[in-house]
């Protein structure tokens, strides 16, 4: 009876951990909200080439992520 009830609380950790790990994803993908640091109007025009679409990359990265894991 003590080996089932390991495997059951190993499993919720693990549930737990793999929740946790989601959750912090999703909050950092928050975090990182233009409003948050103040960075609206990076942008003052669309990017005339890959190049400059690059280069504001570099400054900020303000595309969203893929969620689709989540």
């Amino acid at each position: 009876m003590k080996s089932k009830n390991k495997t059951n609380n190993a499993a919720k950790e693990n549930e737990f951990a793999n929740a946790n790990k989601n959750l912090e994803r999703c909050l950092d993908q928050m975090a990182n909200a233009y409003s948050t640091y103040d960075c609206t109007g990076l942008i003052p025009s669309r990017p005339e080439n890959e190049a400059q679409l690059e280069s504001y990359k570099e400054v900020y990265n303000y595309l969203p992520t893929d969620t689709g894991n989540l």
